[in-house]
């Protein structure tokens, strides 16, 4: 689980959502000559995988998405998903940079609300749906395909969430929590990536604390 690719921080109350460039390169590099191979969200549920499969997310759609990350998974051939909101300006993805990386094939895009609201402590339930639904069709929209993967914002969710993020139409949805009791393809756990930990340390994350479904 990663957010912005910035040499600076996105968040200053969350540092750890921000990676440098060069140390995203480097794991990269670090898990493809262990034998890992990459895959979209979607590809790793919809297909077979190879055991060593490593599945890149990228939350809130922030600008350096297209300006930092897009150009390592060019040169390296490797996929991502990057949950989305509707949120535009400066320091998120544009429109047209969203549909040019999905048109690249490496890129997945997956919803995040219409305004990144925190469904499960401000939103009632028709307000929740409405957020949940306008995103995927803004998604649906600019790509042109099925939006089938989704980000709980603040990775806060409950049973009333999950059934609207199902009914939406989505069949897979993560979290921020690294451990789930009952985890299944609507509450998939994920690992955040620290920022400026030591490159062992980030390896061993990567592949030691990763969950199996």
């Amino acid at each position: 689980m990663l957010h912005s690719v910035s040499e600076g921080i996105a968040e200053p109350e969350a540092p750890n959502n921000s990676i440098r460039p060069p140390a995203l390169r480097r794991l990269i590099l670090d898990l493809l000559a262990d034998g890992y191979t990459f895959r979209t969200l979607r590809e790793a549920f919809d297909g077979p995988c190879h055991r060593r499969t490593m599945v890149l997310t990228f939350d809130d759609g922030f600008a350096d998405n297209f300006t930092e990350l897009f150009p390592i998974l060019r040169e390296l051939g490797v996929p991502a998903t990057c949950f989305v909101t509707d949120r535009r300006g400066p320091r998120f993805l544009s429109d047209g940079q969203i549909r040019e990386m999905a048109r690249s094939g490496l890129v997945e895009f997956g919803g995040h609300t219409a305004g990144h609201v925190w469904l499960a402590r401000d939103c009632d339930e028709a307000t929740a749906r409405a957020e949940i639904a306008a995103n995927k069709r803004t998604l649906e929209a600019l790509v042109g395909e099925p939006i089938v993967s989704f980000a709980y914002p603040f990775g806060d969710f409950g049973a009333r969430e999950e059934r609207l993020v199902r009914a939406a139409g989505y069949r897979y949805a993560v979290t921020t929590r690294k451990r789930e009791a009952h985890a299944d393809a609507l509450r998939i756990p994920r690992q955040i990536v620290p920022r400026d930990m030591g490159r062992f340390g980030v390896y061993l994350l990567a592949t030691r604390g990763k969950r199996r479904l």
